[in-house]
């Protein structure tokens, strides 16, 4: 059998641009990504074996550059620092509860609202006692 008709089943993620054919600049910048993971695909164990594979179509008319890449399972930097700023604000919001001497008994995500704005509200105040009656 041969293994190029053999299909090989991995999650991957397609980014595609359009641009008309004149912007060689745009072209120019997927080159060099393009160069740049052949370069680093799989030293150190920084780069794991990255799938890249780019390409220019043109489709009636309208050119289209597309790159795609490996799914790398994990979670942004963003999002990690999103949440410290989410925890954060439940952090200060149990500091305020056991300033004036209460208790949340019931604390977990669904008792955590995040607010259009990023900050989190605490909530569930039939879960608060005094301090006193633990």
């Amino acid at each position: 059998m041969d293994p190029r008709a053999t299909p090989i089943w991995r999650i991957c993620g397609v980014r595609l641009s359009e641009h008309v054919p004149y912007e060689r600049d745009a072209a120019a910048e997927y080159s060099m990504e393009h160069r740049i993971l052949g370069a680093m695909n799989g030293r150190d164990g920084l780069f794991p074996e990255l799938l890249s594979y780019g390409r220019f179509v043109d489709h009636d008319g309208r050119w289209f550059i597309y790159t795609v890449l490996s799914h790398i399972p994990g979670t942004t930097l963003c999002d990690i620092v999103d949440a410290s700023l989410i925890m954060g604000d439940v952090e200060t919001a149990i500091a305020l509860l056991h300033e004036t001497g209460f208790v949340h008994r019931d604390l977990h995500d669904g008792n955590v609202i995040v607010k259009p704005d990023g900050h989190a509200v605490l909530i569930d105040f039939n879960c608060f006692t005094p301090a006193a009656s633990q």
